[in-house]
C-alpha cells in the first residue's frame, strides 16, 4: 500500500466509486417553492446523505466516525470521475452545517450524564470542519460561510470552552483552540460581513475569557499583522475594527510579550484617548516591524508546528483509515453483488428458463397435436365425400371430374409398383412453368398461341470467346458450303444427320446460340430458347488439310 500524508481529502483518493442511498431525515436544508428542480432535488439528497451519516451510524466512537468519513470520502471520489450538479465541496459544506446544528440540537435536549460523550462527539466534529475550511477552503472563500460560523461559535459557547484555552484539559483546550483557529480564519476573508462577526467575537473573547498564553498572544498577532497590514495599504475601515483587538490583547499580554523592553515606542494602552491616530503611525515604524518579524512570527511558527501539526496528523491517518474502509466495504459489496448475482441465477433466472422450455414445448406439442386432428379430420371428410359421390353411389357426380393415376406405394415381392392408384392431390404446375418461362401469372387466364416478339428482341447474346470460330475453321464451312437454290429462303451453313428425333422451333424462339466443345473438339453448338428450352448439337467434323 503506498503511504498517503496529506489530509486532505482530495489527495487521499484515487479510484472507485460509489453510490449507496439510504433513507432521509428531516433536518435543516428545507424546500423553497421557488426552487428550480434541480435545486430541490440537491437538497432532498443531501438531507439524505445527512440522515445516513448523522442518524443513519450508531454511535460516536472512531469505527462511526470512520464510516462518516467514508461519506466525504466517496463525494470527493464522484466529483472528479463525474461532473455534479452542485459541487461536491458545496454539499460537504451543507452536511457540516447540518452536523453543527444536530450537535448543537443534541447537548440542549440531553442530560447532564450525556456530556462526556457529546464534547468527545464535538471535538471529532470540530478536527473535521477544521480540516475541510484549510484544505478544501483554502482557496475557495465561499466554503467560509456564515451559517457555519454561527453553528461553531453556538457550540463552542454551548460547551463553554473558551474558558479552558490556557488551562484545561486536553479536550476542550484542543476545542478552544480550534475554533480561535478557525475565528482566524473568518478574519483573514475578504468578505467585510464575515470577518466583522468574528472581529466583534474574538474582542468579546479577549475582554471576558482570561488572558492568552504568551505562543497564543504571537499567534494571534502574527495572524492580525496580515489583515492590518492590508488595511493601512487600502485604508480601509477594517483597521478601525481591528485597533480595539490588538490594543486589548497588547494591554492584556503587556508582561507576559514583554512590551516594554521590545516596544518602548508603544503608544498608552490603557485609557489613551489618541490610541488609534497614535498606533497608526507606530504601525508604519521599524520597531513594530522588527518585533513582529523577530519575536511574533516565530513564535507563531512554532505554535502552529507544536499544536496544529498534530491536528493534522491525526487527520491525514484518519481520511486513510477512511480509504481503507471505503476500498474493503467496495470489494465487499462486489462480492455480495456477486453472490447474489449467482444466487438469483441459480434460484430464479434458471428454473424459469427450464419452465419457459417445458412450457414451449408443451405448447408446440399441443399445437402440433391439433394440426394432426385437423389433418385427420379433413382427411377422413374428404375420403367419406369421394366415398358418397363415386359413380356408384347415391350422389354420383353425373359430370364427374377428369380422374388422374399415379404409381401405388404398394410393392410386390420383387418390389415392383404394378398398381395404379387415383391421384388425389394431382396438380400441373402451370403457374410455375408460366413463372420458368418468363409469361407471367396472368398467361393462365389469358394464353397465347405464341410467345411474345418482344421477349426475343430483349434476348441477349453474350459474344465470349468460345464462340468464334478459329481461322483453320473456316476453310471447312466454306468447302461443306452448298451452292445456293433459287427459291432457298434460308442459307444452309452446316448440315448433319440427327440421332434421335426431329425437331422444329420458330427463329423468332431463339435467344442465344454457343459455340461448344465434345470431346475436346470444337464442333458442337448448343442452342437456348426463350421458353428457358436448349439443345446441345454435335457435328462431326472433317480435317481438311491445307492446300499447297
Amino acid at each position: 500500500m503506498r503511504a498517503r500524508k496529506s489530509s486532505s481529502l482530495s489527495n487521499v483518493l484515487d479510484e472507485s466509486s460509489y453510490q449507496d442511498v439510504l433513507p432521509s431525515d428531516n433536518v435543516s436544508n428545507t424546500s423553497n417553492p421557488q426552487q428550480m428542480p434541480e435545486e430541490e432535488l440537491c437538497n432532498l439528497l443531501t438531507n439524505i446523505i445527512f440522515s445516513v451519516t448523522w442518524r443513519g451510524v450508531e454511535g460516536w466512537d472512531d469505527a462511526a466516525w470512520r464510516e462518516r468519513g467514508q461519506v466525504f470520502s466517496v463525494l470527493t471520489k464522484l466529483g472528479t470521475a463525474c461532473e455534479l450538479v452542485r459541487p461536491p465541496d458545496e454539499i460537504k459544506r451543507s452536511l457540516l452545517e447540518m452536523m453543527l446544528e444536530s450537535a448543537l440540537t443534541d447537548l440542549k435536549e440531553s442530560g447532564p450524564a450525556a456530556l462526556p460523550g457529546l464534547a468527545h462527539n464535538a471535538l471529532k466534529l470540530l478536527r473535521l470542519l477544521q480540516d475541510f475550511l484549510f484544505s478544501e477552503g483554502h482557496n475557495n472563500q465561499a466554503l467560509w460561510s456564515e451559517k457555519i460560523y454561527e453553528g461553531l461559535s453556538s457550540l463552542l459557547d454551548k460547551l463553554g470552552v473558551w474558558y479552558h484555552l490556557a488551562n484545561g484539559t486536553s479536550d476542550l483546550k484542543e476545542m478552544a483552540q480550534t475554533g480561535l483557529r478557525i475565528l482566524v480564519g473568518y478574519i483573514m476573508l475578504q468578505d467585510p460581513q464575515l470577518h466583522s462577526l468574528a472581529y466583534v467575537k474574538l474582542h468579546s473573547l479577549l475582554q471576558t475569557a482570561s488572558a492568552p498564553k504568551k505562543d497564543e498572544a504571537c499567534y494571534l498577532l502574527g495572524k492580525l499583522e496580515t489583515p492590518l497590514r492590508r488595511s493601512l495599504d487600502t485604508k480601509s475601515e477594517t483597521f478601525s475594527w481591528l485597533v480595539p483587538i490588538v490594543r486589548t490583547l497588547m494591554d492584556q499580554c503587556y508582561e507576559t510579550l514583554q512590551l516594554q523592553l521590545f516596544l518602548p515606542s508603544l503608544p498608552p494602552t490603557n485609557g489613551s484617548p489618541t490610541f488609534y491616530e497614535d498606533f497608526q503611525l507606530f504601525c508604519t515604524t521599524a520597531e513594530w516591524r522588527g518585533f513582529i518579524e523577530k519575536h511574533v512570527q516565530p513564535t507563531m511558527a512554532q505554535f502552529e508546528m507544536d499544536t496544529f501539526a498534530k491536528s493534522h496528523d491525526h487527520m491525514s491517518n484518519f481520511w486513510n483509515a477512511c480509504y481503507d474502509a471505503m476500498m474493503s466495504s467496495s470489494q465487499r459489496r462486489e462480492q455480495e453483488k456477486a453472490a447474489s448475482r449467482k444466487m438469483f441465477q441459480e434460484l430464479v433466472l434458471e428454473p424459469a428458463a427450464k419452465r419457459s422450455k417445458a412450457e414451449n414445448a408443451r405448447h408446440a406439442n399441443v399445437l402440433k397435436q391439433a394440426n394432426n386432428h385437423h389433418s385427420t379430420v379433413l382427411k377422413q371428410w374428404r375420403s367419406l365425400c369421394r366415398l358418397l359421390t363415386s359413380p356408384r353411389s347415391a350422389w354420383a357426380d353425373r359430370n364427374p371430374p377428369e380422374v388422374r393415376w399415379k404409381l401405388s406405394s404398394a410393392e410386390t415381392y420383387s418390389r415392383m409398383r404394378l398398381k395404379l392408384v387415383p391421384n388425389l392431390n394431382f396438380d400441373q404446375h402451370l403457374e410455375a412453368s408460366a413463372l420458368r418461362d418468363n409469361l407471367g401469372a396472368d398467361h393462365l387466364h389469358n394464353p397465347t398461341e405464341s410467345l411474345p416478339l418482344a421477349m426475343a428482341k430483349e434476348a441477349k447474346v453474350s459474344e465470349l470467346e468460345d464462340d468464334q470460330l478459329a481461322e483453320e475453321d473456316l476453310p471447312v464451312l466454306d468447302n461443306q458450303a452448298e451452292p445456293k437454290e433459287q427459291n432457298q429462303r434460308e442459307k444452309l451453313v452446316v448440315s448433319e444427320d440427327c440421332i434421335g428425333y426431329d425437331f422444329k422451333r420458330p427463329l423468332s424462339h431463339l435467344r442465344e446460340v454457343h459455340l461448344r466443345r465434345y470431346n475436346l473438339r470444337r464442333s458442337a453448338l448448343e442452342l437456348f430458347f426463350i421458353d428457358q428450352a436448349n439443345y446441345f448439337l454435335n457435328f462431326k467434323k472433317k480435317v481438311v488439310a491445307p492446300s499447297p
